[in-house]
């Protein structure tokens, strides 16, 4: 069972198959990763290459272990669409807040207005400027539109 618990660093794999599709994507004791698509298809090969000729694994075992690969590759896909989608949206919201009146509470606490002049995206968080202070979009109390652009 060493040779099985070298491969890309996992350890404590237990007996059964059943412990390694259980949590292909759960991540490991200590290390702060998780086992990826390849790292599980290693650990499915190995299993198989170490198993005891005389008790081979159930074939059904497999085919499930496949399936939940399978499943576990489509959530991936689909968040990492959803995040993309995610972004884009929360983008175009902002982009349409440049040159309209937005009311935030100021670090005292009193409700003021500013007009959007520009946006900033990081990638994760979206800001907006507005001239004198820039402000999380999530800020935001409240949107008008500016008296200047009338």
């Amino acid at each position: 069972m060493s040779s099985i618990a070298s491969i890309a660093g996992v350890s404590n794999l237990g007996e059964t198959s059943s412990n390694v599709a259980s949590s292909p994507t759960t991540p490991t004791s200590g290390l702060g990763t998780q086992l990826d698509k390849d790292t599980f298809l290693k650990l499915l090969v190995a299993q198989l290459k170490y198993q005891d000729p005389s008790k081979p694994a159930d074939a059904s075992a497999f085919i499930s272990q496949s399936a939940q690969l399978a499943v576990v590759d489509k959530l991936d896909t689909m968040t990492a669409t959803l995040n993309r989608t995610g972004l884009a949206t929360r983008l175009d919201l902002a982009a349409n807040l440049v040159g309209k009146s937005v009311s935030y509470a100021g670090k005292d606490g009193v409700v003021t207005s500013a007009v959007v002049r520009s946006v900033r995206f990081d990638g994760t968080d979206t800001s907006l400027d507005l001239g004198t202070v820039t402000i999380p979009l999530d800020a935001a109390l409240g949107i008008s539109t500016s008296n200047t652009n009338l």
